[in-house]
């Protein structure tokens, strides 16, 4: 479907050839401890540790040892750097960084024992300790007990890395299966060059025997159950032969052909409903390894497709936006072990990329695992796909604990983190958001049941799509259940070709609507990378704004803080870990508008010229009010890259730009891993160039592909509707350069100024 009123976004491309600039001086002193340990001393413990990997047992037979040593000073000091340098020799690798930041693991082969012992001594007032890995340093401290206690069934993530790059993981993976015998299972989710993860079902014991006797296990972590994010809703589906009541009659006329596909991994889809069938692009069946017969026997699969087609919930005219493939993961006869589910969601990325515009995942883990968050984050990277992913949803009854408890909303959503998939940087994370007021919740509000995200890194959601709203009943003053009358979203059911389930609920219902929507912006924008996608999706919402008493713990003596001078209710945005960016404008995220000009920016750095830096120009117009600026940042699984932002306005000093909003703001401009956001108010007018300076870090993470890539959405909004961005002419005559890095038309010297107004021409998109 074509959208209406607005004209494409503006692509910017870098100004040519810049570096950053050399660092002066030197400095003489490193804050660098001295080591205790004597040269003798150093070369027993590499001689015990040495006699200890001879008498293990092992599973793979290998000429390496593993020897983890704790330096005096942080490894990105300069004698740290050199010292591992030293002592790992011309055959040693460095394998693993651990998080003190002063203690490596390092793999010397087994003939170099002595070469080892000398370099040790070399450096020895640097070294702090050798010692022996520790089931500690694999395995996550919660698995640890599970390990070492009662003999149990578990099931794990099992993570192998070799820096050398050898990817001898096929003979690993062998032997490990000739060990297990019929004993465990073992499945691969995820390889790479230099790292595989597998999903392993064993016995505590055989995990802890794989453990110590492949030395290649770099993690170990319980793999948590994974299940489709449940839905709650107070009426039974209803039959309703009228589907023209609720869909516009143009929906007839909308060829399959024409629309962008979102690919849905789920439980199946109802192949006879009058309002999926005609919008079905493909299926596959992971039950039977064929397209057939994908049949939904849960009602999940179909209710998140009839989302996905129509863009939201179905009513008041709504017509088809995307057509969907549906891949069947989920089946309510035969529950899937979640050892599988990983690996197919790869083959379905692997399947469908070429054909689908976004992925849908509206299903959660039941508890953390970075292992396999960190695979899907790889799997975005090196494919370029979009994954959306629901931020799954609070559980009724502990909604209820809560508010029985006097733990009021919203401050009871921050105690319920998200999972996988929704907790993946490089995906798009959507919480719900109620469209309509209960009976205790109010409208234009995060859902209730809706979940958070927050680390040091990054924050979660991204953003909200409507996921409807819950009413409280109550027995006296106690909560003793819930109900959606009238809060719901209405889409299709497994039940029949008419089926319409009413008054659904949940995160899994607002997945679908940024899926489609995500579809859509790739489609039109083809160029556009994942990341650019996902920008563009951010930069188009707008928070959600809640009473002060509401959001706010009370304090004493602060009493008046509920109204303004003029006896209004304060308001203020809901917590970013509980919204994101807010709520999206699915016509912002498609077009610009006279009112609001986007500048869409997208690039990467493959860690090779770590001087390497971009940056970019844009015109800010002389009526403008505000510029906002969304950066997202895409990477590998387990990098640890970054990049900082440097923004700046030239001109007359007049010409100054206020305070940024500080409520409106994510992450800081200097360490960006996830995503960024700025929003500028403008003190004065004035035509101005803004600068926008691009630029990448790559920390220590041996085995890690070394590479960044960036999608950022520049917006320049005024209430003049300002001519500039429409003022060709005035940007060839003036300044071609500038106008062909505004536009991304390129920098051929042939092009001909009749060309370059003519591709600078805005078509309106009807």
């Amino acid at each position: 479907m074509s959208d209406s009123g607005g004209h494409p976004h503006f692509p910017l491309h870098p100004l040519p050839d810049h570096r950053k600039p050399p660092k002066k001086g030197k400095r003489k002193g490193w804050p660098v401890g001295r080591g205790t340990m004597r040269q003798g001393a150093l070369a027993l413990k590499a001689q015990e540790i040495f006699d200890k990997a001879a008498a293990r047992p092992l599973i793979h037979q290998e000429n390496r040892v593993y020897y983890k040593i704790r330096f005096t000073g942080d490894i990105s000091l300069p004698p740290i750097r050199e010292a591992i340098k030293k002592v790992k020799g011309e055959s040693g690798e460095v394998v693993k960084i651990y998080p003190d930041k002063k203690s490596v693991k390092l793999a010397i082969k087994r003939s170099d024992l002595e070469g080892l012992q000398l370099r040790l001594g070399k450096i020895k007032t640097l070294i702090d300790n050798v010692v022996e890995s520790s089931l500690s340093d694999v395995a996550e401290e919660k698995l640890i007990p599970k390990l070492l206690g009662e003999p149990s069934r578990l099931t794990v993530s099992l993570r192998l890395f070799d820096a050398s790059g050898l990817g001898n993981y096929q003979t690993i993976e062998a032997e490990i299966r000739e060990y297990l015998g019929q004993r465990g299972q073992l499945e691969t989710i995820y390889l790479a060059e230099n790292w595989a993860l597998y999903s392993l079902e064993a016995t505590s014991s055989d995990i802890l025997h794989i453990i110590e006797g492949v030395g290649e296990v770099d993690h170990v972590e319980e793999l948590p159950p994974i299940a489709l994010v449940p839905s709650s809703r107070s009426t039974r589906p209803r039959v309703d032969a009228r589907l023209a009541s609720v869909v516009g009659s143009e929906s007839a006329k909308i060829q399959k052909a024409d629309l962008p596909a979102v690919c849905i991994v789920d439980s199946g889809v109802n192949r006879d409903h009058e309002l999926l069938k005609n919008f079905i692009d493909g299926t596959w069946d992971f039950a039977t390894n064929t397209e057939m017969p994908c049949a939904d026997n849960h009602g999940h699969g179909s209710m998140v497709a009839g989302i996905a087609i129509h863009g939201g919930s179905i009513g008041g005219g709504t017509v088809p936006q995307s057509k969907i493939i549906m891949v069947k993961a989920f089946d309510k006869e035969n529950p899937i072990r979640n050892l599988e589910l990983p690996q197919m969601i790869n083959d379905s990325i692997t399947r469908f990329a070429s054909q689908a515009k976004s992925f849908n995942l509206s299903f959660m883990a039941l508890g953390p695992n970075k292992d396999i968050t960190e695979a899907l984050n790889e799997e975005i990277y090196r494919k370029g796909v979009v994954v959306v992913a629901a931020a799954g949803n609070i559980k009724l009854e502990v909604i209820m604990e809560h508010l029985n408890r006097g733990e009021n909303y919203p401050h009871y959503i921050p105690y319920h983190p998200i999972y996988f998939p929704g907790d993946a940087d490089n995906a798009i994370t959507v919480g719900g958001y109620a469209s309509i007021s209960s009976n205790q919740f109010l409208d234009s509000s995060p859902s209730p049941f809706t979940r958070s995200g927050i680390s040091s890194k990054t924050i979660k959601p991204d953003v909200l799509a409507e996921g409807g709203n819950l009413n409280v009943v109550r027995q006296g003053e106690t909560v003793i259940d819930f109900n959606t009358t009238g809060l719901g979203l209405t889409t299709t059911g497994r039940n029949g070709p008419t089926d319409l389930p009413k008054d659904l609920v949940g995160t899994s219902f607002a997945s679908p609507a940024i899926a489609s929507l995500a579809a859509r912006v790739r489609d039109k924008y083809p160029a556009a990378s994942a990341f650019l996608v996902k920008a563009i999706i951010l930069s188009a919402a707008s928070s959600f704004l809640g009473p002060s008493r509401l959001l706010e713990p009370p304090r004493r003596g602060d009493s008046d803080r509920e109204t303004t001078l003029d006896g209004s209710t304060r308001m203020q945005p809901f917590a970013r870990s509980i919204q994101g960016c807010g709520h999206v404008d699915p016509r912002s995220a498609l077009s610009s508008t006279d009112f609001r000009t986007c500048f869409t920016l997208q690039g990467d750095f493959t860690g090779a010229d770590k001087l390497a830096i971009h940056k970019y120009e844009f015109d800010v117009a002389n009526d403008a009010d505000s510029v906002s600026i969304v950066f997202v940042v895409g990477k590998p699984g387990w990098s640890k890259g970054f990049f900082s932002l440097k923004i700046g306005k030239s001109g007359p000093r007049d010409q100054t730009v206020s305070e940024f909003d500080q409520q409106e703001s994510i992450g800081d401009p200097r360490f960006i891993h996830s995503t960024f956001r700025r929003i500028f108010r403008l003190e004065r007018g004035g035509v101005g160039v803004w600068d926008l300076d691009v630029e990448p870090h790559f920390p220590d993470n041996p085995g890690i592909d070394s590479s960044l890539k960036y999608g950022c959405v520049v917006a320049v909004q005024s209430s003049y509707a300002p001519t500039i961005y429409r003022d060709t002419e005035r940007w060839v005559s003036e300044d071609r350069r500038r106008a062909e890095v505004l536009l991304g038309i390129g920098t051929e010297a042939s092009t001909a100024p009749e060309q370059l107004k003519e591709q600078a021409t805005l078509a309106h998109v009807s």
